[in-house]
């Protein structure tokens, strides 16, 4: 947790653990995460596996789109850092779009969002600020999904 992807708190009482069936929604969806960072990708992956979502994980865009072209089933949401090499989070969601467009999208970063999310389109998204809070990131892939 040196990176500071999470807010202080991350995991400090039992009732805040991703792992307790109680402390927040559980879900049944397939989500591409996409994550340059290999232990935020490998720690968002348990959090999200915990709470019943299955996981198709990708360290860059380039991996992710090759996920999603060829994964014979649905994909339900896109989970992505913003800022990445080679294929940065808002273009890989407009690439997805035509691959899948019933993708949602969710972006996760620690930049000034405004500026950044500017024009992407043929997506729902939403976004998740780092640092972030393990609450925040399962409430907020909840909302996303059910959005209509």
């Amino acid at each position: 947790m040196s990176s500071g992807i999470f807010s202080p708190g991350f995991l400090s009482r039992e009732s805040d653990s991703p792992f307790s069936p109680l402390s927040s929604p559980r879900g049944w969806e397939t989500i591409l995460l996409v994550e340059d960072e290999e232990e935020l990708r490998q720690l968002v992956r348990e959090i999200l596996t915990a709470k019943g979502y299955t996981i198709l994980e990708s360290r860059d865009g380039e991996e992710a789109m090759d996920i999603a072209a060829h994964h014979p089933t649905a994909i339900h949401a896109l989970l992505t850092d913003l800022e990445m090499p080679h294929i940065g989070g808002k273009e890989l969601a407009e690439k997805l779009a035509v691959l899948r467009p019933e993708l949602k999208v969710m972006f996760m970063t620690g930049y000034c969002l405004e500026e950044s999310l500017t024009g992407i389109t043929g997506t729902t998204s939403s976004y998740l600020q780092k640092p972030f809070h393990v609450k925040h990131l399962i409430q907020k892939v909840r909302e996303l999904l059910d959005m209509p």
